[in-house]
């Protein structure tokens, strides 16, 4: 097996130091993740050796991909009835044009664990902030309130993002036997903060992601024993919400809402109803033009259209479906649900070929972000697109062969 990733780039140290601080500022700050975005672009373009780049690039199934996805916005335009829009689309998804396959040139495997606990360190600051805002040891700051104590980003894109940072906590954790002692004390205790943190803060996305991804690293923890597995991860998930129902007010207050509604007790909680309402008018979109779509940016323009149709009372204007799902395929059509979910599927069937962490987390971050797309359209968001590509580049870039 040979890996046909290379070393030999010039600057290949600041890379590595860019990519280290990247690591540590996704979570904290759009404006320096942007800045370090930039630097990494710019010097990648600068430095030569371009044939050795776009030979990586061309034997890189997941940047191959990752460009047609792009390309098909690109397409999508000629069909628009609303440019404008079209070219914010367009800016918002260049991670696929630009950042993904230059990022699978420079990431380096051996630098895996320096990644991992630069971001790990980074969520233990800003989930140690966020206790400390709840507690009201320190005033709240920037985006945080005592009631949703989320500082750098939404509660939208925070839970999803602590959510992950949870199974490659325990991940470390439980599968990484040989550490120092002072390693699994911070692991430990980071486990244990984002696990409260999770329960404190508002996003329902997030909080649904974490359960499901430690009932996924269960099973693959307890492979051989299924109904070990399903047992453990229950009755630790159990735990946690019911300690979370009583001590978390935010959380029980999002919990009672769904059951009031449910029981009928009191009207349609207005976040559901506006997503239920979303998706509806967005699916109507999509089944009226399922090949193509109506084109890139047009959902805003045509999503006001179609709900004056309706007539039911209701009116939420909105220029995102809060489903990726709805987006791509009230835009792009079949063609572009199929351009978009050839990228977890290729990853999902890479990590099956591989093994260990390659294997797990390869599997959980495909997954993942395919569950949360019923919730939001995740690739459109900073902090989680960012993530996605940064990870991918690690997991599934410097492919053998």
């Amino acid at each position: 097996m040979k890996i046909f990733t290379q070393e030999g780039f010039r600057f290949d140290k600041t890379f590595q130091i860019l990519l280290i601080l990247l690591a540590f500022f996704l979570p904290v700050s759009v404006a320096l993740t942007n800045v370090l975005l930039a630097l990494l672009v710019l010097l990648w373009s600068l430095s030569g050796q371009y044939k050795l780049k776009f030979l990586l690039i061309s034997k890189s199934k997941l940047a191959q991909l990752s460009i047609i996805f792009y390309l098909v916005h690109i397409l999508g335009m000629f069909w628009s009835i609303d440019l404008d829009w079209g070219l914010k689309i367009l800016k918002k998804m260049a991670d696929f044009l630009f950042l993904l396959p230059i990022m699978v040139t420079i990431t380096r495997r051996k630098n895996l664990e320096i990644y991992l606990y630069t971001f790990l360190s980074s969520i233990f600051l800003i989930v140690l902030l966020s206790i400390l805002v709840y507690l009201q040891i320190i005033d709240p700051f920037y985006k945080a309130t005592v009631i949703n104590p989320t500082i750098t980003m939404s509660h939208v894109s925070y839970n999803v993002i602590i959510a992950f940072a949870a199974y490659l906590t325990l991940y470390q954790l439980i599968f990484i036997k040989k550490k120092a002692l002072n390693l699994n004390f911070f692991l430990s205790i980071l486990f244990l903060m984002i696990t409260i943190d999770m329960f404190i803060t508002a996003g329902r996305t997030g909080q649904i992601l974490y359960a499901f991804l430690i009932i996924l690293l269960t099973f693959q923890y307890l492979r051989k024993n299924f109904f070990k597995a399903l047992m453990i991860s229950t009755l630790f998930l159990s735990f946690v919400v019911s300690l979370a129902y009583n001590f978390s007010y935010t959380f029980q207050s999002r919990i009672q809402d769904v059951i009031d509604y449910a029981n009928n007790v009191k009207d349609t909680p207005p976040s559901i109803s506006q997503r239920a309402h979303f998706q509806k008018v967005s699916l109507d979109i999509f089944l009226n033009n399922p090949l193509i779509g109506i084109g890139t940016g047009s959902f805003p323009k045509k999503y006001n259209e179609t709900e004056k149709l309706y007539g039911d009372g209701y009116s939420y204007p909105t220029s995102n479906p809060h489903n990726m799902y709805l987006l791509v395929g009230s835009q792009l059509g079949v063609m572009g649900l199929i351009a978009m979910l050839s990228i977890f599927l290729y990853q999902i069937k890479f990590a099956i070929k591989s093994s260990g962490f390659y294997r797990d987390y390869g599997i959980a971050l495909p997954l993942g972000y395919l569950l949360i797309f019923f919730a939001e359209s995740y690739l459109l968001g900073h902090f989680t697109s960012v993530f996605f590509v940064f990870f991918s580049s690690i997991i599934y870039a410097q492919e053998q062969s």
